[in-house]
């Protein structure tokens, strides 16, 4: 498995439950932004190599998140995308908890809207929304 991130703070507590789990040998953490690790997959000729990828990060890059996985994702694989409802504020602003007004931005709000109605129209894809907390798209990769 390889996991991405930058942050330093939840990075401790996912090593320390990976290391609880006996499973770190298993995971490749790479502490750099995710654009640029998928960027780095796909020069490594890793294109069609993943069976599942998730998506759960800064909203502003889903979209890149999205079309580099899809390169990344076998025939068949499948996707999750974390947040794509945001509690509700994707249909309407207001509805977005007062907590996290303070971490999600109207543009990031925006972004996630924008991006749900192109994968909801991306003949590459099936799709199934489910309305889990503030919602996880399933994007399996047809085989075109």
């Amino acid at each position: 498995m390889i996991a991405c991130d930058i942050n330093e703070e939840w990075l401790s507590v996912a090593q320390k439950y990976w290391a609880q789990a006996g499973v770190s040998h298993k995971i490749d953490l790479r502490v750099c932004p995710a654009v640029q690790t998928l960027n780095s997959l796909l020069d490594d000729g890793q294109a069609e190599t993943f069976d599942f990828i998730f998506v759960d990060a800064d909203k502003q890059n889903y979209d890149q998140y999205y079309e580099l996985s899809l390169k990344l994702l076998k025939p068949g694989g499948l996707m999750a995308i974390d947040n794509t409802l945001l509690f509700g504020s994707v249909v309407n602003v207001a509805l977005l908890p007062e907590e996290l007004k303070a971490i999600l931005s109207e543009s990031d709000i925006e972004m996630v809207k924008q991006l749900n109605l192109k994968i909801k129209k991306d003949i590459r894809v099936d799709i199934s929304m489910l309305q889990v907390a503030d919602g996880i798209t399933l994007i399996r990769k047809n085989d075109l």
